[in-house]
């Protein structure tokens, strides 16, 4: 029942494409829309940023005990003892960490399984600070977009190591498959299910809603992200509609 752990660096960001409401056509007092200029323009969606965590790894693994005896043995250090994390470091080749992802192997009790899960949910929580509620509160929701983020990194070959000074893409698709791990937990079931279909409704089917290719830039361009003005890039569509349709096909109902 030893269970094996991934170093990981997460740190709180505004996750965006989370929520997808209706936007209002502007209304010009010069200019009324008329007809279809009207219909896209209602068909208009603005993504809205909230809360989320990001995580990249090195993907250095460690058994979670041994870790434990690693950090007592380096506070023990003389004549200048090191930090749970600072020592961390070290271990993870250089590549800066904060929070050990659990594997959870079909070789665990469910009772091992359960604790590192917990485990994992209270330092996330403890990282959050103030918005852990926002974590603890929507355990799957928090790893679903950590999820995204990550695939959205590799669809937008963007660096995984900036934050951390290692670690990249082959490292954290090695980490996807452990954050999907923890998908799969039933304790997680409901919450993940309740997320998919929200974000299918709002987001998916609209997006997917053209009869051919000639009608992909149209849909696209009904989506902005917030705080981007050259509207959203579609590699952070694709991704979310991938990662969406794919826990879809595997949660109840």
């Amino acid at each position: 029942d030893e269970v094996l752990c991934v170093y990981t660096f997460v740190k709180a960001v505004a996750v965006q494409a989370a929520s997808v409401v209706p936007e209002p056509p502007p209304q010009a007092a010069d200019h009324v829309p008329q007809g279809a200029e009207l219909a896209d323009r209602a068909e208009a969606y603005k993504a809205a940023p909230h809360f989320g965590l990001c995580s990249v790894s090195h993907f250095t693994v460690i058994h979670w005990q041994c870790h434990q005896s690693a950090t007592r043995a380096a506070a023990n250090l003389r004549p200048k003892p090191q930090g749970e994390w600072e020592s961390a470091t070290v271990r993870n080749s250089s590549s800066k960490c904060n929070t050990l992802i659990p594997v959870l192997g079909c070789s665990l009790s469910a009772t091992a399984v359960t604790q590192a899960v917990e485990r994992y949910f209270a330092h996330l929580g403890k990282l959050a600070k103030s918005n852990a509620p926002l974590v603890l509160n929507r355990r799957a929701a928090a790893v679903f977009h950590d999820l995204r983020l990550c695939f959205e990194r590799l669809a937008c070959q963007e660096s995984f190591s900036a934050d951390t000074g290692g670690g990249g893409p082959r490292h954290n698709m090695c980490l996807a498959l452990a954050m999907l791990q923890l998908l799969c937990q039933d304790s997680l079931a409901d919450d993940l299910l309740q997320e998919v279909q929200h974000l299918q409704q709002v987001c998916v089917r609209p997006l997917l809603a053209f009869a051919d290719a000639s009608e992909v830039q149209g849909a696209l361009a009904r989506y902005r992200i917030v705080g981007q003005l050259d509207g959203a890039h579609p590699a952070h569509l694709w991704c979310l509609c991938a990662v969406s349709l794919l826990l879809g096909a595997g949660t109840p109902g």
